[in-house]
């Protein structure tokens, strides 16, 4: 048994009939802690979800129970925030509570990387509602297997960031970080839509990362998932995660940028993100 203490920290909002699969496919080993924070669902999901964690720990498989409701309505990035300050454990796994672990997510020697100080997340695998298209079905499963064969490819060579151009982990859920790293990084930044990835990028510039091919996060697709309502800010927000990704270092130029010289990265791709970094001036250089 691992004597890593393991925080869930889940972001609940109207997943009213989710809950239950979700909490109940945690599996942990050593001292599991869940800490819950519903942003002012009205479908009666914080009940749901103070019945459901009562049940798993009086059944053992939590050993502590946070739970807490915000006043109003956040947005998920504050959400999981208010979570990993109220979490009390070494490492913090994040959970949508739409979405369900496997089984076997939590292994001892995954959760012993995560504790060493690696950013670990792993393959997805997608569970449909019925009343998702066969249309959408398809394209998301072509997205995800992509996704597989450029992580293989990752593995194999290490070289490119492969979050540079895509959320290849999916969502935030699939984060797991020990908790004075992800305060180290300052947490999950305030955007609506982009927050996982932004995150993720600022992690593996700091960080090494560890990828699992297992599929061992569930990724729920059904008609209430917010990016369906969030779409429009993609673009907006998505330039602000790449400026804060490439665009912190004190380069000269923009046109100096390590990630533009790389030969990985394409033309249209170096245009790209030559486009929406910042110029720097003469005291930008000088910092640290």
């Amino acid at each position: 048994m691992t004597h890593v203490k393991l925080s869930i920290c889940a972001a609940c909002f109207n997943h009213s009939g989710y809950l239950a699969q979700s909490i109940n496919s945690i599996e942990y080993s050593g001292p599991t802690e869940f800490v819950g924070v519903d942003d002012a669902s009205t479908d009666g999901s914080f009940q749901e979800l103070s019945q459901v964690t009562s049940a798993a720990r009086d059944h053992g498989r939590l050993s502590d129970v946070v739970l807490y409701q915000n006043s109003a309505n956040r947005g998920a990035h504050f959400s999981l925030n208010k979570a990993a300050a109220l979490a009390s454990g070494d490492v913090l796994a994040f959970l949508n509570t739409d979405d369900f672990y496997s089984v076997d997510r939590f292994s001892p020697a995954l959760i012993e990387r995560a504790a060493d100080g690696n950013l670990v997340f792993s393959s997805v695998d997608l569970n449909f509602s019925p009343s998702v298209a066969v249309e959408e079905r398809l394209r998301w499963i072509k997205v995800r297997n992509s996704v597989e064969d450029r992580m293989a490819s990752w593995q194999r060579s290490k070289s490119k960031n492969p979050f540079i151009d895509f959320q290849v982990a999916f969502t935030s859920g699939n984060i797991i970080i020990r908790k004075d790293l992800f305060w180290e990084l300052g947490g999950f930044r305030a955007l609506k839509y982009c927050h996982d990835w932004e995150f993720l990028l600022r992690s593996t510039a700091n960080y090494e990362m560890v990828y699992d091919p297992r599929r061992t996060y569930n990724y729920r697709l059904h008609p209430k998932n917010s990016f369906r309502d969030l779409g429009h800010l993609a673009d907006a927000e998505s330039v602000t995660a790449l400026r804060s990704y490439l665009g912190t270092p004190p380069w000269k130029s923009k046109f100096d940028h390590p990630a533009l010289m790389r030969s990985e990265y394409d033309t249209p791709q170096r245009s790209f993100f030559a486009g929406i970094l910042p110029e720097y001036g003469p005291t930008d250089r000088t910092r640290t």
